[in-house]
This record gives structure tokens, sequence and C-alpha cells, in this order.
């Protein structure tokens, strides 16, 4: 009965941290799809400029040469609330913050890409579409570790061996970030 319990308590804070995220992603994909409405551009191509600029900005810092100064809070979420509250609780919060995409660290520049897309398209749909998407995608490795791990004392483990394959990950960002060029610089071409 208690595994039952412990997957029941998983499930909940997962689901916690998912939907928080999900709400704060929301918030900030729609804010900036509105801040970018205000700002006088012509059409599609302004927004295939501005996704080619930032995109290769991304690239260029994402690169080992790069590695420049990131416009970034230097702060983690605060650790303390997961030892105070109930871990559903804990979970909530973590995700309202993280969900922010810009409150905490960032280890990779490709939000700055989401977040150009989104002040460009002056879309509410699309901009909360491309936040929403970007949460997920970051959502999606907590809903993978019970796959992945079979014992928690293993997390350590599997941290490690992440932590072995960064410049496979940081290569399939720069793929993803150039892709998003390739596809504004074909928005451009059109």
């Amino acid at each position: 009965m208690q595994g039952a319990t412990k997957k029941s308590t998983w499930l909940h804070a997962v689901s916690a941290y998912t939907l928080g995220g999900a709400f704060t992603s929301l918030l900030v994909g729609g804010a900036l799809a509105s801040i970018g409405g205000f700002v006088p551009m012509r059409g599609d191509m302004a927004v295939a400029r501005a996704g080619v600029g930032v995109g290769v900005v991304c690239l260029w810092w994402g690169s080992a040469r790069g590695r420049g100064y990131l416009p970034q809070f230097r702060r983690q979420t605060d650790g303390t609330l997961a030892k105070r509250a109930r871990p559903q609780v804990a979970a909530l919060f973590w995700g309202l913050d993280i969900g922010l995409a810009f409150s905490t660290w960032l280890t990779f520049p490709g939000v700055w890409l989401v977040a150009a897309l989104a002040f460009g398209s002056s879309s509410l749909l699309i901009g909360c579409s491309l936040f929403l998407a970007f949460w997920i995608g970051r959502a999606a490795s907590v809903w993978t570790v019970p796959l992945l791990v079979r014992d928690p004392r293993d997390q350590i483990a599997l941290l490690r061996a992440l932590n072995f394959q960064r410049p496979v990950l940081e290569r399939m960002h720069r793929i993803g970030i150039g892709l998003a060029i390739g596809y504004s610089a074909a928005l451009m071409l059109i």
C-alpha cells in the first residue's frame, strides 16, 4: 500500500508542477505577444527577421566560441519550500516559478528565440502556443524520469550520465535553433 501512496504523491506533485508551469508560460507568451502588438512592424517579414537575428545570437552564445553574457536572473528556485510544504504545494510553486522562463538561470539560450517569435507574432494564440510548447518540452523530462530510473537512489547516476552527455544535448539545442532560423528565413523568401 505504501508504494501506491508514493506513486500517487508523485503523480499529484508532477501534475501540479506541470499545470503551474503551463499557467505561467501561457501568461508570459501572451504578455510578450500583447506587448509586441503595440510595436509597429510590417507583417511576417519583421517576425522572420527577428527570428533569424535572435536565432543567430542564440547559436553564437550556445557555441563553444560564444559563452558570452546572456541576460538572465542569476538565481535558482528556492528549495526551502520543499522542506516546509507538502510535495504537491512545493511542486506547484516550483512549476509556477520555472514556467515564467526568465525567473531563474537559463541553461540554454533558446528561450530568447521563443520570446522573440512570440513578441514578433503579436498574436496571443501564437505567443501562448510557443511558450506552452516550450514548457511541455521542459516538463516532459520530469514525466519520463520513472521510465529511466527504477530506484530513487539511481537519480544521481542518471544526472551524472546526463551531465556526461551535455555536449550532445547542447548540439540538439543548436539544431533546434537552426531549424527555427531556417523556418524564419523561409518566411522571408515567401
